[in-house]
């Protein structure tokens, strides 16, 4: 399964490279990027419409006014996909104050109704049986062949995730040189720099035999 998720990220690192050649830098940060920009914190008013017709964790605290509803959605990310929140948690990653703060947001608010209750249920049972890490961790105690590979493999998904993070912080950097706001209404630069931090610090500290 580990080598299968590594091989997963690394192919994801791969589409990565080939973002520069294929996405033009001033394209993407004047024409693309401000569609992406949501309606953040301004809000943008939707006549005719009201809450009940929308099953959107966001539009909680949204304001009607002169029979319109006045919603304040921050824009699409790739922070929006459940597909890297369950990598964090698969491989015991714990992000803390901001990155935290917005990865949660992003998975309690933004995140399709189904991936929500995916990601819920995933979180459960990590903290009920642990992740990865958790196996990784006691790999000291173990002279076994399979526990030597299961450390390997950790180590080895655990290095994918972080270069991928390095890469992404980087390429953000380039694209937005321009401006301290990513997509999400996210400060990309910290946030990123916190994501890329927290993938390094999960890795475990494992006991040795003597």
């Amino acid at each position: 399964l580990m080598q299968a998720v590594r091989e997963a990220i690394e192919a994801s690192t791969e589409l990565l490279k080939r973002i520069q050649q294929l996405v033009d830098k001033e394209e993407f940060y004047h024409i693309y990027r401000p569609l992406l920009g949501g309606f953040y914190p301004h809000g943008v008013f939707l006549e005719g419409v009201g809450r009940e017709q929308f099953d959107l964790p966001w539009l909680h605290g949204s304001q009607a006014c002169d029979g319109a509803l006045r919603v304040c959605p921050k824009g699409p990310s790739a922070g929006q996909s459940a597909a890297f929140m369950l990598l964090d948690l698969f491989l015991g990653i714990r992000h803390k104050a901001d990155a935290k703060k917005f990865q949660d947001e992003m998975a309690d608010k933004y995140l399709p109704r189904n991936h929500r209750k995916m990601v819920q249920r995933y979180r459960d049972i990590v903290a009920t049986h642990g992740s990865a890490a958790t196996a990784a961790s006691a790999c000291g105690c173990d002279q076994s062949v399979a526990a030597a590979r299961v450390c390997r493999e950790y180590d080895a998904c655990l290095d994918a995730m972080a270069l991928f993070r390095k890469m992404h912080y980087g390429i953000a950097l380039s694209y937005l040189s321009s401006t301290s706001t990513g997509t999400g209404a996210s400060s990309f630069a910290s946030m990123l720099r916190s994501f890329a931090a927290d993938t390094q610090a999960a890795r475990p500290v494992r006991s040795e035999t003597k």
